[in-house]
Formats: structure tokens, sequence, C-alpha cells
């Protein structure tokens, strides 16, 4: 086994992340295309009440972050550290960045 194995497992755990956050965006911005008017003026209520299951993904998020400082407190490596701290805080806050509107 790998002498990396938290880092390792925290840079998938984040790329997971982001993948499906991104999923769920690309299925948000197809809903909103296929929208009348008036759906589209209220979109924000039918995005948060339909595709509230993404705020889940902060879990998986946050395990990621965890694992990673579990990774520096094992003295792993400063880069596995910083690139797994930083695909951790970006599925974070793509978790709550609407970019479904980038998309449209």
């Amino acid at each position: 086994m790998t002498k990396k194995l938290n880092s390792t497992i925290s840079i998938i755990l984040s790329i997971l992340c982001l993948l499906i956050i991104i999923w769920i965006n690309i299925k948000i911005a197809n809903r909103y295309l296929s929208a009348d008017g008036k759906t589209q003026a209220l979109f924000g209520l039918v995005g948060i009440l339909s595709f509230s299951y993404k705020y889940w993904f902060i879990g998986l998020s946050f395990g990621s972050i965890l694992t990673s400082i579990l990774g520096k407190r094992k003295n792993e490596g400063k880069q596995f550290f910083g690139i797994s701290m930083t695909l951790g805080i970006l599925s974070m806050i793509i978790i709550f960045t609407p970019i479904w509107r980038l998309m449209i």
C-alpha cells in the first residue's frame, strides 16, 4: 500500500464530490432551459426545492478535508496536502455556488 493513503483518499473524495455536483448542476441547467417564462422567473425556489439533495454532499467534502488534515498529521508531504486541501475547499465552495447559471 502507498504511504500517502490519507491524501490519496482525500483527493479521490474531492474529485468524486466535484463530479457529482457538476452533474447535478447540469441537470439544473437542463431543467431551467426546458422551463417556461414564469417558471424561469421563480427558478431559484424550484432549484432549491427540487435539488436540495446536492447539499448532502457537504459531508463528502468535509470528510475529504478531514482526511487531508489526517494526512498532514502523518507527514504525508506538503504537495499532497496542498492538492487535497485545495480540492476539498473547492468542492465545498462549488456546492454552494450556482454554477448552473454559467451553463445556460
